[in-house]
Formats: structure tokens, sequence, C-alpha cells
């Protein structure tokens, strides 16, 4: 009330917010999660204006093992800020989790429209299109990730998964490639791009892929089964 007097009836900060805010700092350093979310609840009532605290809330709450709490601070804190891609994304992870696919895909389209660059809620929206039996729309999802973020080896990577299910094997391969050519040592890529090879009959090209995963992963037991089961396969020394 002081500092409102002071100021000339313009808006000032609680002080006690900051308080609330430092204490919280501390409970986080001490891993004491849940009564970090007890203050930073405090920040937010005291301060409605800051959405880092608002995502902090949610944060340690998840921390916490409280999803729910968490999901409902949430849906709070987006009627404040509905346009924050943090908030929404926390919030389609959550609904994601729980199996509520549709409303999950809402908020990452939201995220998609107030930050087109977001290659992560691209990649999602892939994903819960899969679980909702829409393959087509997650093939254009997908080819819109890589697009976005063309250096980003998971669009390639979702991109072949789906072109396999469609059964076609060349493009998928193609992806797998492309994929690979970011980041060699993504394993299950690798797997894929072995298998795809098979399927196309070039069994020196798949086992050269399977070949590579043995360096990867020496001890790997289905690798070794499967470069053991190609046809025409000789043992190397």
């Amino acid at each position: 009330d002081k500092l409102v007097q002071k100021q000339d009836g313009r808006a000032a900060r609680d002080p006690r917010a900051y308080y609330h805010y430092l204490m919280a700092l501390r409970e986080v350093r001490l891993h004491q999660f849940e009564k970090a979310a007890e203050h930073f609840r405090e920040v937010v009532e005291l301060d409605t204006t800051n959405s880092p605290s608002h995502r902090q809330l949610a944060m340690n709450l998840l921390r916490a093992g409280k999803v729910n709490e968490a999901h409902r601070s949430l849906e709070k804190s987006l009627h404040h800020f509905p346009d924050d891609t943090e908030l929404n994304m926390m919030v389609a992870d959550i609904l994601v989790g729980h199996k509520e696919y549709k409303r999950a895909l809402t908020h990452y389209q939201r995220v998609s429209q107030v930050d087109p660059t977001s290659s992560r809620s691209y990649l999602l929206q892939g994903t819960v299109y899969e679980h909702l039996n829409q393959p087509d729309l997650a093939l254009d999802i997908y080819k819109k990730m890589t697009q976005v973020e063309p250096k980003n080896p998971l669009g390639y990577h979702y991109l072949a998964r789906t072109d396999i299910l469609y059964g076609r094997l060349q493009e998928a391969r193609g992806h797998l490639e492309q994929a690979l050519e970011l980041r060699p040592n993504l394993q299950q890529t690798r797997e894929y791009l072995a298998w795809v090879w098979e399927k196309l009959g070039n069994v020196e090209e798949a086992a050269k892929e399977y070949n590579i995963l043995l360096k990867l992963d020496p001890f790997n037991k289905k690798i070794h089964e499967n470069l053991a089961a190609l046809p025409t396969f000789a043992m190397p020394v």
C-alpha cells in the first residue's frame, strides 16, 4: 500500500511476491519441490502478470508428482496467458499422458499458430495423429517439421516411420538416410534402415547397417540374430 501511494497510484509489484519467489528458489535448491510449488502459488496470486512464475508453479508440481494438480494450475494460468507456448505445451503433454489426444492436439496447434517455428509442436502433433489413426495427417505435419527445421533428424525419422506404415519403402529409405546423415548415432533409425534394406532385397546394404549397429551396441542380441538370419551371410572375423 505504501508503494502504491509512493508511486501516485501506479501499479507496484508486491514485495511479498519477491519474498515467496526467493523462498521458492531456496526450496528448489534443496529439492523440496512441493514446498517450492507452495511458494510459487503465492507468487502467482500476488503477481498475476508474471508468466514465468506460472510455469515454475506447474513444473514444481510435476516434479513433486502432483500431475493432476499441475494440470489444474496450468488451466488457470492459460486464462491469463492463452498464447503462452510453454504453458500450452505443458498442458498438451499432460493430456497425452492421460490419452486425451484430441484435447492435446488443440494445444499443440495453438503453439504452432503462435510460434510457426516450433518444431517440437509439429513433431508431437504428428504423434497425436498417429494415436488417432490418421497417418496421412501425421505425414503432412512431419513434412512441415522438416521444412521448419531441416537440420533436425527426428523429422525425417518420423517421416520414414510413416512411410513404412504406408509400405513406401524407397521413400522411407531416403528419409532414413537423411536422418542418419544429420546424426549418424541414431540407433533406432539405423535399425529401421537395415530392416528396409532387407525388405528391398539388398542383403549387402542391410549387413552393412547391422555391422555399424554392432559397433554402437556390441552385445545387442537382437542385432546379432538379425545379422545371422540374413541369407548368404558370412560371420565376420
